[in-house]
């Protein structure tokens, strides 16, 4: 994106509303990447989760928006 927010690599999980404004460099993050760690124990475990942000919303500079949230 020009200005520097990333929309993850699963973007179809993040809806974004009407009247939205995302400043710089937010980052909306859908998955955790770190459960790889746990694979060998539990190889089906996985953190996905959707990102919604209804209308009228304002994320500032460098928000970091995680999975299975809401604003």
């Amino acid at each position: 994106e020009p200005n520097g927010s990333q929309f993850g690599s699963e973007p179809y999980l993040i809806t974004i509303g009407n009247h939205v404004t995302i400043t710089n460099q937010v980052q909306f993050v859908t998955h955790d990447g770190g459960m790889w760690i746990f694979r060998e124990k539990q190889p089906d475990l996985n953190v996905f989760g959707p990102v919604v942000v209804g209308d009228n919303v304002f994320i500032g500079f460098r928000a970091t928006i995680l999975p299975n949230v809401t604003i």
